[in-house]
């Protein structure tokens, strides 16, 4: 993606990592905090493994998409051109 403008994600200001920056990124985050809801309820207090797998396997699909629909990935202070 070269176009700034069609990031669904950017980088954060301070620090590591992406946040939000349209409503696709947003609606990919409130999805994956729902399923996440959803695998607390859904799996009893027997099938933790189940809970570990589901919250590992869609927390490595936001990874990806975050890195598909949005900036590389750097560390930022706050200052600089590219952080907003």
């Amino acid at each position: 993606m070269k176009d700034p403008k069609k990031y669904w994600f950017k980088r954060k200001k301070y620090g590591y990592g992406w946040v939000p920056s349209s409503w696709q990124g947003w609606s990919v985050i409130i999805l994956y905090g729902l399923v996440i809801l959803h695998s607390i309820f859904f799996f009893p207090d027997e099938n933790l493994v189940g809970f570990i797998i589901t919250v590992v396997v869609s927390t490595l699909i936001l990874h990806f998409i975050c890195r598909m629909k949005g900036p590389k990935l750097k560390w930022n202070w706050g200052k600089g051109k590219d952080v907003k």
